[in-house]
């Protein structure tokens, strides 16, 4: 049985886990640290839960803004004090 499933795609709890491992890594990468804000312009599906958990790996936490917010908006948003 999966740990979490989007459509049709199911993930095993290490899958998933190992997922979210690289994207906390590749968000490292880039600079993310432990307390900086991620703005997450994705998709509802496993992407997004695997980007929001590796964000938590670092210590940092999403902002989600939602596919369907104009992208100037969204930053707006995710910047604004």
């Amino acid at each position: 049985m999966g740990w979490i499933k989007s459509g049709d795609r199911t993930l095993s709890g290490p899958e998933f886990n190992a997922r979210a491992l690289r994207a906390a890594g590749a968000l490292e990468s880039l600079g993310v640290r432990k307390g900086d804000g991620v703005a997450l312009y994705l998709r509802n599906g496993l992407a997004y839960f695997e980007a929001s958990f590796g964000v938590g790996m670092l210590g940092a936490y999403s902002i989600p803004t939602g596919i369907t917010r104009r992208m100037r908006r969204s930053i707006s948003c995710a910047t604004a004090p």
